[in-house]
């Protein structure tokens, strides 16, 4: 099989295949930070109004915390994930 400049350019089912398998997780990634980033806005914009009424006036208070919400998920993740992978080493070594 003759191989182009561009990868996959093969014919038949395992092209495709591949071609998904690359999609699917990055797919799965952006709706999940679209969703995670969204969320924090959202949550902003209410505690910013509720702020406000509780104030009665505009000041920058501990609301604005929320908008680091993307970057303290993203940190909790990998320290889960490394301590699962951790303990599943730990367990395979131990056997």
């Amino acid at each position: 099989m003759q191989r182009g400049i561009y990868p996959y350019q093969g014919k038949g089912p395992d092209r495709c295949t591949q071609m998904k398998k690359q999609k699917e997780p990055a797919i799965r990634a952006i709706t999940k930070w679209t969703i995670i980033i969204a969320a924090s806005i959202i949550l902003f914009i209410l505690a910013k109004e509720v702020a406000l009424q509780e104030r009665g006036y505009r000041a920058i208070g501990g609301e604005y915390a929320l908008l680091t919400l993307p970057f303290l998920y993203y940190a909790a993740e990998i320290s889960i994930k490394d301590y699962i992978k951790a303990n599943r080493e730990n367990k395979e070594c131990n056997k």
